[in-house]
């Protein structure tokens, strides 16, 4: 089975790394309530891309809506935020050999991506 999952990851690696790009050069600090609709008009597209599952949003009364997704089969709970604290443009993007820095490489981004794929 690891050797099934890891060449799977192998073979999308290009993939994931372009899907983690878009969403981390997609910035929204905490209180950035147009770029946090932004940021989950990207997650949508991703989902529904990856998944073929198309994701509801759960409006909150502070504009920091919830995404919310079921396939009808199994459910599957993905918790995380889509966030990136600091103000836009604040850290770059970079790539350096197998090294990905930037906002919400860390916490989140990856995190959702990887949930997604």
């Amino acid at each position: 089975m690891k050797e099934k999952i890891l060449n799977y990851i192998e073979q999308h690696r290009e993939q994931i790394l372009s899907d983690v790009m878009l969403l981390i050069k997609t910035e929204a600090p905490s209180s950035d309530i147009e770029g946090l609709t932004e940021v989950r008009k990207v997650l949508k597209q991703l989902i529904v891309d990856r998944t073929g599952v198309l994701a509801e949003e759960i409006e909150v009364d502070s504009g920091r809506n919830v995404l919310y997704l079921s396939s009808g089969q199994k459910s599957i709970v993905l918790m995380g935020h889509y966030d990136t604290v600091h103000p836009v443009g604040k850290l770059p993007v970079v790539l350096e050999e197998n090294t990905l820095k930037g906002p919400g490489v860390l916490d989140m981004k990856t995190g959702l991506v990887m949930g997604i794929w």
